[in-house]
Parts: structure tokens; C-alpha cells; sequence
């Protein structure tokens, strides 16, 4: 059951995205998306109330109950028509064809990012240990109070298993990620079948230019920027049709983004500006039909009420649990802005003068993902924009789309600025820490919603001439739709059988140094805990990286080390942040004695002969490598470690 739970919660997720095309008649590319919210919506609620799982039963027993009418319904109706479009769009079949893909080939992945084991992997860990967010009681993530949308998803596919499968957290991310390009194929109403396969492909493979190792690594900052496009995107599929359905869609992925990381909230904002933009300029005969029915009114609150929802529940969650912070943002005040604005320090002026120099005319270059320099990217855009205006005669959409355009893009390095002034460690601001993929965030999400309009506006309208003569380009035409399901399987279990000998092969090397931890703490029970012994002359990273990969391992079993929610224990101007150099033994025995006397047991993943000669008094056994300790007491009351 533990490998087959993600598949059996797939299934799940399918027949909720078919219940809801059939019912709703709405195409499988836009309800594939809803389905995946609404586990998410669901169990955020579950979780707010720390009971993920009976949360996820009642999702289950929702899409089970939703089927069973939807097929009373194709009964009694006969309405084979109906169910026969949901199964003859092909967005059903990459859908579901990518999702088993994914399950087969993520099935040996293991996390190997140092981000992944201490908060994204970590926390879904920590979800499964204890049924809810993962941040409460004996958690061993750092960074508690982020918000957890895309943790519980994949969470939701591990609900079947006894045991935590890594390789489902990537299926589950991806089938995500997926999800929010599908709409793709509902611009095209099942017409201009070639052009939409060609589109369709670079919606899939551009966030990969953005972030080399979108589909391949759990952290968030490309999802987020696939988000706020997918919101973007929901409206414009939608075109001309909208209703309550649109407007959940939109709340509702508002919802999921603002609840993945916090800048979420911004990114939601300026998703629901460029659908302002575009329903008031270009769309307004859209607009007012949508009006006509006054209840629609209502409707238009909803995604600020879910964005507003989504950021109050949260806060009060944590206020409510007293949620430990793991990252320092007391010193953004208004007051140390405007400081900063009137007198900077040094430091600050350091940090300002080579954020915009990096921001606006920083080199073309390629680091894991495409960097541009915004005064380039400024141009691209006032470009794109000339076109649109050139394209639609309409001078305020493509006026108002690039003024908006450049404001957020400003708006978002602004905020990120002063995020390295205000929250981060001195030595990440004067790096710039991770600046090139928070900045990729935005770019992808922006540079997403002008390829839809841009598809919208040509691709959409091409008319696709038949090749040779009479009956030859007609049935020629008719083949294009099968011939591409065809594709779309050969491709789907091609990525499966190739992923599963690429993943599995770095899944065995990347475990094989910790088989010995495994088998160790495999045989601990429930309450015992772990004081582990790196060897402190590798390099400070060196032993970070080792730990973090031996604590994930270990989780939920408690470990020595970082200290839980310690993000910069030594301060802002520490040499390294998050940790006050746990696994240095610069001390005494007396001082050992004291550090172990909370914990069951000690793991001596390095012996060094400092260590024997220094410590060697404590063991009563042999002292080796990658060996575990019970910590037991003499006759006379001292502290003795014997081979577990």
C-alpha cells in the first residue's frame, strides 16, 4: 500500500476533475487545476484545526459521492454525449497519462537540496508524523511559520501509506505544476489542433528556462510564478463565458497562492490587476454581460475574501499555537524605511548600491535559471506592448498593460530590497542571496501571462489551411487529435522508464554514505532521541549538509543540532545563520556529559583521534564510525555509552 498510495489518491483527484468537467461542462484543462485547490482548501482547513487527515477521508468520500451522482446523472439522462466530450479532450489524457509518469518515475527520488530537507521535503515529513501543518509540538522544521499550501498537497498523497514515500512529494509537486497550464487547451475549443499542441509545449517547457530544476526540486519559487499565471490564465480561458465558476476558479487559485509562500499575496494582487486590465479594455463587452446578472456582484469579492482569509487564518494560527518564527523580519518598521530612506548605514548603502546595479543593469547570464537585466526586460516589454496595441487598436490596453507592467516589476525589487536590508543576515544581503531565483518568481509569472495574451490574440485566431487536395486534408485535419494522444503517451512512459533509471540511480548514491543512520534509527522507538557527532573540522557547511541529511532521515525522531525556529542564533551579523555551530566539540568531558544527558542515544557518525583521546572515558565499548550508543548509567552514577 505505501507505494501505491499516491497512485489511489490520483485516481481520486481524476474522477473529481471529470466529475466537475461533465457536471459543469467545462473543459478537463480547467477543472483539473479546481480539483487539486480544493485538496488543498480542504485540508488547510483540516490542519487549522490539526486534523489533516480526517480532513482528506472527507475529501475522498466527497469525490466518491460526486461521482456516483454524476454518473446517476449520464443513467438517467443517457447522456452518453456528455461524458464522451469530458473523455475525448486530450488535456485528460497528458493529465493523467503524466501523473502515473511521474508516479513511476519519481518512485526511488530522495531529497539532496539543502532548502528541500530543511523546510519543503522536511515539513510533509513532519505533516505525516503528526496528521497536522507540521510546525506544532516536537516538529523538526526551522521555518514554522511559512505558509503550507504545496506541503499539503503532497501530503494528501501520502494518506494511503504506513510509511513516508520522498518520490511521491516530487509526483505530487508535478502533477501540480501541470495542472496550471492545461487551460492551454481550452482557448482553443478543441479547434486548431497542431497550433495548440506547439503552444501548449512552451508552456511546459519555459519554466524550465526560468528554473532549470522546475519539475525536480520542491522549492516554491517557480510554482508561485505558474500560479499567478494560472489565475491570468483562468480568466482568459474563460472569455466571453464567465460566471460563478470562473470567479471560484480565480478565488480559489488566489487562494492557494497566497498560501504557498508570503509573497504570494503580492503575486495574487498582481494576477487580479492584468485581469483588471484586460476585462475593462479589451474585454468589456465580456464585463458587461457578465454584470447583467446582479448576483455576479457578489461573486467578484470572492478572491479578496479567500486572499484576505488565506493571510488572517494563517496569522491567527500562529498566534493562537505560538508558532516559533524562523525568520527575523522585526526591524522592516516604517520607521527604520524611512531611516534608512533619510541616513543609511554603510551596510545599507553597500546592500542598495549592488541590488540595483544587479537589478536594472546586471549581465545576461545563466544560473539555473535566465537572468535579464530589467533595463533589458523593460525593453522587451514596451516591444511586446507596441505589438499588442498594433494587434488590438486599442491604445490604453497596451498603454495601461505596460505602465502596470513596470510598476510591478519595480514594485517586486523594491520590496525584495528591502527585504535584504531589513530581514536577512548581513552576509546574505551583501551576496544577494537566492536574488536570482526570488527575482525569476515574478519574470516567469509575468512573461507567462503575455505569452496566454499573446496566444489569445495570434494563435488562437490562425487558421490552420489544409495541406493537398479534397479528402486527403480533411481526414489528414481529423488525425491530428489521436496522433497527438499518441505522442503524449510514447512521451509520458518514456519520461517514466528514463526517469525511473535516473532518479533511482541518484536516489542509491545519494543514500548510500547514511545506510548505517538508516538501520540505526530504523530500530528506535517512539520518545528516544539522537545527540549525533559530526566531525568538526570539514567545514561548517560540510557538517551542515551532513546533519540535515541525517536529520530528514531521522525525522519525526528528535536529534541534536540547529536549534528548532533558530534562524540566526548569533544574530544577523553571525558568520553563518541558522545555527550557533552545533557540532563543534571544542569542550570538556563534563560538558559532553551535560550536552547528551537529554538524549537516548548517541550516533558517532565520525571518529577522529581527538575524539578517542578526549572523550574516550565515556565508552564502555569499542568507539567506531556510523555506530549507535545507548546512553546508560554506572553503579556509581556516571554517564556510560554502550554499542545499542
Amino acid at each position: 500500500m505505501d507505494g501505491m498510495s499516491y497512485f489511489i489518491v490520483l485516481i481520486f483527484v481524476l474522477m473529481l476533475g471529470v466529475d466537475m468537467s461533465y457536471l459543469l461542462k467545462r473543459g478537463f484543462g480547467q477543472t483539473a487545476a479546481v480539483a487539486n485547490f480544493t485538496v488543498i482548501f480542504m485540508l488547510y482547513l483540516g490542519g487549522l484545526f490539526a486534523d489533516m487527515r480526517t480532513a482528506m477521508y472527507i475529501f475522498l468520500a466527497a469525490a466518491l459521492l460526486l461521482t456516483a451522482y454524476a454518473g446517476y446523472k449520464v443513467i438517467r439522462q443517457r447522456d452518453v454525449a456528455g461524458i464522451k466530450a469530458v473523455f475525448a479532450n486530450p488535456a485528460f489524457y497528458l493529465y493523467a497519462l503524466l501523473g502515473f509518469a511521474f508516479g513511476i518515475a519519481f518512485l526511488c527520488y530522495v531529497p539532496t537540496a539543502t532548502d528541500e530537507m530543511t523546510h519543503w521535503a522536511l515539513v510533509v515529513k513532519n505533516m505525516f508524523a503528526y496528521g497536522d501543518f507540521g510546525n506544532l509540538g516536537n516538529s523538526t522544521t526551522m521555518f514554522n511559520q511559512y505558509v503550507p499550501a504545496t506541503g499539503i498537497f503532497m501530503f494528501a498523497f501520502q494518506i494511503f501509506g504506513s510509511k513516508f514515500s520522498c518520490g511521491a512529494l516530487y509526483a505530487a509537486f508535478d502533477l501540480l505544476a501541470v495542472s496550471l497550464v492545461l487551460p492551454i487547451f481550452e482557448m482553443f475549443k478543441n479547434k486548431k489542433s497542431l497550433t495548440c499542441i506547439l503552444c501548449a509545449a512552451v508552456v511546459f517547457l519555459l519554466p524550465m528556462l526560468f528554473k532549470h530544476s522546475m519539475y525536480t526540486n520542491l522549492l516554491v519559487d517557480g510554482i508561485l510564478g505558474l500560479m499567478m499565471a494560472h489565475i491570468f490564465l483562468a480568466y482568459k480561458t474563460d472569455c466571453g463565458r464567465a460566471d460563478g465558476f470562473t470567479i471560484a476558479s480565480i478565488a480559489l487559485g488566489c487562494f492557494v497562492l497566497t498560501s504557498t509562500k508570503s509573497s504570494g499575496v503580492a503575486l495574487a494582487i498582481f494576477a487580479i490587476i492584468f485581469i483588471a486590465i484586460d476585462a475593462f479594455t479589451l474585454g468589456r463587452q465580456n464585463v458587461k454581460k457578465f454584470f447583467e446578472d446582479k448576483r455576479n456582484f457578489a461573486f467578484v469579492l470572492l478572491p479578496v475574501v479567500l486572499i484576505a482569509f488565506a493571510k488572517l487564518s494563517w496569522s491567527w494560527y500562529v498566534d493562537f499555537y505560538d508558532v516559533r518564527a524562523g525568520w527575523d523580519a522585526s526591524e522592516m518598521t516604517m520607521a527604520n524605511i524611512l531611516e534608512w530612506i533619510k541616513a543609511p548605514t554603510d551596510y545599507q548603502s553597500q546592500v542598495t548600491s549592488l541590488f540595483f546595479k544587479t537589478f536594472f543593469v546586471g549581465s545576461i547570464k545563466y544560473e539555473g535559471g535566465l537572468q535579464l537585466p530589467q533595463v533589458l526586460t523593460l525593453l522587451l516589454v514596451v516591444i511586446a506592448c507596441v505589438l499588442l496595441g498594433f494587434k488590438t487598436k486599442n491604445k490604453a490596453f497596451a498603454i495601461t498593460q505596460g505602465v502596470v507592467t513596470a510598476v510591478v516589476m519595480v514594485g517586486y525589487g523594491v520590496s525584495l530590497l528591502l527585504l535584504y536590508i531589513f530581514s536577512f543576515a548581513y552576509w546574505e544581503g551583501l551576496t544577494l542571496a537566492s536574488y536570482a531565483r526570488y527575482n525569476m518568481t515574478v519574470m516567469l509569472g509575468i512573461t507567462l501571462i503575455y505569452f496566454y495574451i499573446f496566444v489569445d490574440l495570434y494563435a488562437v485566431g490562425w487558421s490552420e489551411k489544409p495541406i493537398g487536395k479534397g479528402d486527403v486534408a480533411i481526414k489528414l485535419s481529423r488525425m491530428i487529435a489521436p496522433i497527438s494522444i499518441a505522442v503524449y503517451c510514447v512521451a509520458a512512459f518514456s519520461v517514466a522508464i528514463s526517469g525511473y533509471f535516473i532518479f533511482g540511480n541518484k536516489a542509491a548514491k545519494a543514500d548510500a554514505p547514511y545506510q548505517q543512520w538508516n538501520a540505526a534509527v530504523s530500530s528506535l522507538e517512539k520518545g528516544d532521541s539522537v545527540y549525533i557527532v559530526v566531525y568538526d573540522g570539514d567545514g561548517v557547511w560540510d557538517q551542515a549538509h551532513q546533519y540535515i541529511k541525517m536529520r530528514f532521515m531521522a525525522t519525526p525522531l528528535q536529534t541534536s543540532g540547529y536549534l528548532e525556529g533558530g534562524s540566526y542564533t548569533d544574530g544577523r551579523d553571525a558568520e553563518v545563520c541558522y545555527t550557533g555551530n552545533p557540532f563543534s566539540m571544542d569542550f570538556s568531558v563534563e560538558k559532553l556529559t551535560e550536552e547528551i544527558s537529554g538524549y537516548s542515544h548517541v550516533y558517532l557518525h565520525d571518529v577522529w583521534d581527538g575524539f578517542v583521546e578526549k572523550f574516550g572515558i565515556l565508552f564502555d565499548d569499542e568507539i567506531k564510525d556510523d555506530t549507535l550508543y545507548k546512553i546508560t548509567a554506572d553503579g556509581s552514577g556516571q554517564v556510560k555509552l554502550v554499542i545499542a
